[in-house]
């Protein structure tokens, strides 16, 4: 009857093959297994989100001197591990066109980039650009 996988196979009278595959048991909805115990050794890490809709009259090179400024700030700041920085590949309406993610290794960290002196010169360079921005946290 050939290999055997999943499932068994069982042979009808007629001498056609039926798979019969026999799924495993799915536990609960939850973390895998081992998870709990990497979550806890781990830290949770903190991703910060910022969505920007540029205003008309902003072009690329402003767009590419907040970029340097925001990756530049990211680099100063302990705690912070990635930042990035790019255009919205967003299809429905389109309605943020920059998009700007950093991960910090804290609460204290994001707290610590959010109140180093560059940020408010970033702060005032960026919002002189976006006609709405929107900020978002997320705990991992």
């Amino acid at each position: 009857m050939g290999r055997r996988s999943s499932g068994t196979a069982t042979r009808m009278a007629t001498g056609t093959s039926v798979r019969r595959i026999t799924y495993p048991k799915i536990a609960a909805i939850g973390p895998p297994q081992g998870l709990t115990e990497r979550a806890a050794v781990r830290p949770a890490m903190i991703v910060h989100v910022v969505l920007m809709q540029w205003k008309d009259r902003v072009g690329p090179l402003e767009i590419e001197r907040a970029k340097a400024a925001y990756l530049g700030l990211a680099s100063k700041v302990p705690g912070i591990t990635s930042a990035y920085w790019g255009r919205s590949t967003e299809r429905r309406g389109a309605k943020f066109q920059g998009m700007a993610m950093l991960v910090a290794e804290s609460r204290a960290a994001l707290d610590a980039y959010n109140a180093h002196p560059d940020h408010a010169a970033l702060a005032k360079m960026v919002d002189a650009m976006v006609r709405k921005f929107v900020d978002a946290d997320m705990e991992t």
